[in-house]
């Protein structure tokens, strides 16, 4: 009988062994996917007993350390990295005498010739204000509404006076400033418009429609056709008869894209037989030399640079000696970005422009600007004419916009700019890449500003 009940013991202890065993295995299922077992271990058979199980979980605690072993920790020494330590974070290209090799920017390859006349951006559509001024009616969708499709039954008949044209000029008025125009610039313009109109006499509505279209179209026209056109090409063919460089700055705010600009018309250069020189003068933003340094290496053309921290000015003098002894054609001086009402960084962008007397001053600025652009420009006028030390201060000599392709047809900061200044928009950037450079065609922007 005492037997029998040692025998009991010893199953209930058997289970409870088991029982045990198998939780332990349930979790390491969950934690880990469950041991691995090795080759003659001493896991539990089917008929496995307690000392079966003990043995196995030994060998899986060992497997369990050897997996939570991390990385190796690396040495480090009083300086630093030790010498094994360096070598392995030593990442750089190997050149010749295990020297870092120079990085080189891939040289750009144009898939077709540069031609700044070309078209770009979808074609124009044809407006539904040439057909009532042609006289026929327009077919105008629900909700849809023409620049003088407001006009229809306001005056006919008899003289205009100011009081019938001023629905007219509220009307104009609104449009342009739709269009991106700067506000008092589109009244004024507006105003001219309507004070030629005074004392007309239309006997229909085709006639008004025709005739105040017409008076726009030639406002437009005058304002951006220059007095004075710039052709970059000639300029720099004569400088180069008198065998000295071609000057040019480029100045304008922070991001609106001077030094993509720059290389675009040092590439549009360069196709025409001419050899441009960078000039790296600014001095102030972190990877402005690197990233004039880059469209140097992809257009295959000098770079003068001395780094950050320098007198930019004295930066320009210099390059444009160096130029002149290698025999170099253009100069094109890069300027940090800067807001127009920061004194500081003005005068020293005045003393660069008065001390160098660059042959062309481009102001740089934002196709997407409205009333900004006028400011910005303006400040910048009156900060050269007024920290000038000479008696009369160079200005901007004219105007590049940057981003013209992503404002389909609001194109109202060309004629804020050229209204403002007097001068002309030299070039407009189109797109991403060196031959996105293109005239302003003048006829595209009245045709825009209608629409």
């Amino acid at each position: 009988a005492g037997d029998g009940a040692d025998a009991d013991d010893a199953g209930a202890d058997g289970a409870a062994l088991s029982a045990e065993a198998i939780a332990a295995n349930r979790a390491k299922l969950a934690s880990k996917g469950g041991p691995k077992k090795k080759k003659g271990g001493g896991g539990r058979g089917k008929g496995g007993g307690g000392g079966g199980g003990g043995g196995g979980d030994d060998e899986e605690e060992e497997e369990e350390g050897a997996a939570k072993k991390g990385k190796e920790k690396r040495a480090w020494d009083d300086t630093g990295a030790g010498k094994s330590g360096k070598a392995g974070l030593d990442f750089s290209k190997k050149g010749e005498g295990g020297a870092p090799a120079p990085s080189r920017a891939a040289v750009y390859r144009a898939s077709k010739a540069l031609d700044l006349d070309a078209d770009f951006g979808e074609p124009d559509a044809p407006a539904a204000d040439e057909a009532a001024a042609a006289g026929a009616a327009p077919a105008l969708e629900k909700g849809q509404s023409s620049f003088f499709g407001g006009l229809r039954g306001m005056v006919g008949g008899k003289p205009l006076t100011q009081e019938s044209l001023e629905p007219v000029v509220n009307k104009l008025r609104d449009r342009l400033v739709e269009k991106n125009v700067a506000q008092d610039i589109g009244q004024q313009v507006c105003d001219s418009v309507c004070s030629s109109l005074l004392g007309k006499q239309l006997s229909s509505f085709a006639g008004l429609t025709s005739t105040v279209r017409g008076a726009m179209e030639d406002a437009l026209t005058r304002i951006l056709t220059p007095t004075r056109r710039i052709d970059v090409l000639a300029d720099v063919e004569r400088a180069r008869a008198a065998k000295r460089p071609y000057v040019i700055v480029f100045v304008g705010v922070n991001g609106v894209g001077k030094s993509t600009s720059l290389s675009k018309v040092a590439y549009y250069l360069k196709s025409n037989g001419f050899t441009p020189m960078l000039c790296a003068c600014d001095t102030f933003r972190s990877g402005a030399v690197e990233q004039l340094r880059v469209h140097a290496q992809s257009l295959e053309v000098p770079l003068y640079e001395k780094g950050y921290g320098r007198d930019a000015s004295g930066i320009a003098t210099d390059g444009i000696s160096h130029a002149k002894q290698m025999g170099y054609d253009v100069v094109m001086v890069d300027t940090a970005g800067r807001m127009q009402d920061n004194e500081p960084l003005m005068r020293a962008l005045a003393k660069l422009v008065n001390v160098n007397s660059p042959d062309l001053v481009l102001f740089v600025g934002e196709a997407l600007a409205g009333n900004d652009a006028v400011d910005q420009v303006t400040g910048f006028n009156q900060a050269l004419g007024e920290y000038s030390v000479a008696r009369a201060g160079r200005l901007i000599d004219g105007i590049m916009l940057t981003k013209f392709d992503t404002i389909n047809d609001k194109v109202g900061a060309a004629l804020s700019l050229v209204y403002t200044t007097g001068k002309p928009i030299v070039f407009v950037g189109v797109g991403q890449t060196y031959t996105d450079i293109r005239n302003l065609n003048v006829d595209h922007i009245v045709r825009a500003l209608l629409r």
